[in-house]
């Protein structure tokens, strides 16, 4: 065992992709540009847009961080508004 692993606890890390809600894009465009981008079917990506619209953002998915890395990059050059956050220890929905 390793000096560092010996006295550290193991934490959870989980990338998120973020949809941000902006005053530019129409529902249409979010839904589109998810569908297209991310490979979310369309009424997914219709849930993922009223939840943004609703409470400001919503999670698009998890994954490494390259692939959402990629999916972010062409969801920006649709004009969509997305950011990516490394979650130690996941969401605590309490």
């Amino acid at each position: 065992m390793s000096k560092e692993g010996k006295n550290t606890k193991l934490i959870a890390r989980k990338y998120f992709l973020f949809l941000i809600n902006d005053n530019i894009n129409t529902l249409c465009d979010v839904v589109f540009a998810l569908n297209d981008c991310a490979g979310i079917n369309l009424e997914a990506a219709y849930n993922v847009g009223m939840t943004a619209h609703r409470y400001g953002n919503s999670i698009i998915m998890t994954g490494s961080p390259q692939k959402l890395i990629k999916i972010r990059k062409q969801l920006n050059d649709s004009k969509i508004t997305t950011k990516l956050a490394l979650i130690r220890g996941g969401l605590n929905w309490n």
